[in-house]
């Protein structure tokens, strides 16, 4: 693989009201881009399924993105 495993990705489920997910990077911290979307996506008062299929896909996006060496850091 050129980058970090996609598997060290990962979502994660915390009690913030407006942002209910967390995508989190290879080393376990969340990834601030897809907080702030999730955040601001969440304060429109989307249904929590929205939200989490939102967070969902972007975890697929940053696992791809760290296959290919593209991920932010």
């Amino acid at each position: 693989m050129k980058g970090n495993p996609p598997a060290e990705w990962s979502l994660v489920y915390n009690s913030d009201p407006a942002a209910n997910y967390q995508v989190t990077d290879s080393r376990g911290e969340p990834v601030p881009e897809v907080e702030r979307f999730l955040h601001r996506v969440g304060l429109r008062g989307l249904a929590p399924g929205s939200l989490r299929t939102y967070a969902h896909d972007l975890l697929c996006a940053f696992r791809w993105l760290a296959t290919e060496a593209l991920a932010p850091s």
